[in-house]
């Protein structure tokens, strides 16, 4: 009696120890499970809930096709700049030549010597103009290109002006800078600084003003006569 006890504690033991055993590994599963369910995942690693309906194909970026450069142009479409455009830089053989204009995004910037204007490439409307303040000098082909600022907020372009003298003060020749917002063309600002009476008394030619870059908010403007057209002096007004 006494070894068929123990031998049925033995059995009771046994099955003890399995029912255990299997609780325990029910016990991990389960907690496997919960460790990878949504609910529990860390602000970092949860999925927005208006894109946890899509697929891992719908998630992704579609992957940019690259496309060889396109060979040639077609005139179907084209919008005519305004007649400034050309005037003075066409020569007999129908050649064009040091256009002063500026494109950016969908408009064009046209400079002439009074003006330049702002132009709507989708539609060809000139949607501004923006003149200097002083009277303007040269004629259209004298003008230079506009120049648009890196960050696309400015175009600025240089104007060479006459300012009237005034009693005993004569008159004096100036660059004007005009500033303009893109697309709108309306004004930002303006400023001018005197050419060098020495420049002007020695060379009978028109100046010519160029807008170079910005620097440190700065407009890098160079002004320059046949005279000084060697020595690359530079001025510059304030990006205001």
């Amino acid at each position: 009696m006494i070894i068929s006890g123990s031998v049925a504690s033995l059995r009771v033991e046994r099955e003890f120890m399995r029912a255990r055993r299997f609780c325990f590994v029910a016990l991990l599963a389960i907690g496997l499970s919960a460790c990878g369910s949504p609910a529990d995942t860390g602000p970092a690693d949860r999925v927005p809930s208006d894109s946890s309906s899509q697929g891992p194909a719908e998630k992704r970026k579609p992957e940019r096709v690259p496309h060889d450069p396109p060979e040639s142009f077609t005139a179907l479409g084209a919008v005519a700049l305004p007649p400034e455009a050309t005037a003075g830089r066409t020569n007999l053989l129908g050649d064009v030549r040091d256009l002063a204009v500026a494109l950016h995004r969908t408009s064009a910037y046209v400079a002439s010597a009074d003006r330049m204007q702002t132009v709507d490439l989708t539609t060809g409307k000139v949607v501004a103009v923006a003149r200097p303040r002083a009277e303007a000098l040269g004629e259209d082909d004298d003008a230079t290109a506009p120049l648009v600022s890196a960050d696309g907020s400015l175009v600025v372009t240089p104007f060479v002006t006459r300012q009237p003298g005034a009693g005993t003060q004569s008159p004096s020749m100036e660059f004007e800078v005009v500033a303009t917002t893109p697309g709108t063309g309306k004004a930002a600002w303006s400023t001018s600084l005197k050419i060098p009476r020495g420049w002007v008394e020695r060379d009978s030619s028109m100046p010519e003003a160029h807008v170079v870059g910005f620097a440190g908010g700065n407009v890098i403007v160079t002004v320059y006569t046949g005279y000084n057209a060697g020595r690359g002096d530079q001025r510059y007004s304030h990006w205001r």
